[in-house]
């Protein structure tokens, strides 16, 4: 009987953690999202870009636990992309990879979302 408990309280915490990741990274993805939404709307990105850069700086490391790092290369990659062409005045570029962050964002969001489609 010792072993049912011991099996159950094992189970319960793997659950436990992985509702705490997903709501972690989904809370990370909405303040990455929400910037990206700031920085299309203004008309200045400096204080936005700059934000962003370290908001991803600051969640990289924690979401690469759990995500693919194929999934955090492309969004580390579009994000530095956008920061050059802001940084030449390359508008449509700027906006172009700003667009390739976001969706690989919400893709990231999405594999972690918990659903029936994401568990079976």
């Amino acid at each position: 009987m010792r072993s049912v408990y011991i099996a159950s309280a094992l189970l319960l915490s793997v659950i436990t953690l992985i509702i705490c990741n997903s709501i972690y990274v989904l809370h990370r993805t909405d303040e990455l999202l929400a910037l990206c939404d700031d920085i299309d709307k203004s008309g200045s990105a400096t204080e936005g870009i700059d934000e962003l850069l370290s908001l991803w700086q600051n969640c990289r490391d924690p979401l690469s636990l759990s995500i693919n790092h194929s999934e955090i290369d492309r969004a580390e990659s579009a994000l530095l992309s956008m920061r050059d062409y802001f940084m030449e005045g390359d508008t449509p570029n700027f906006r172009a990879q700003l667009s390739v962050f976001r969706n690989a964002v919400e893709h990231i969001a999405e594999i972690q979302r918990i659903s029936f489609h994401n568990i079976f």
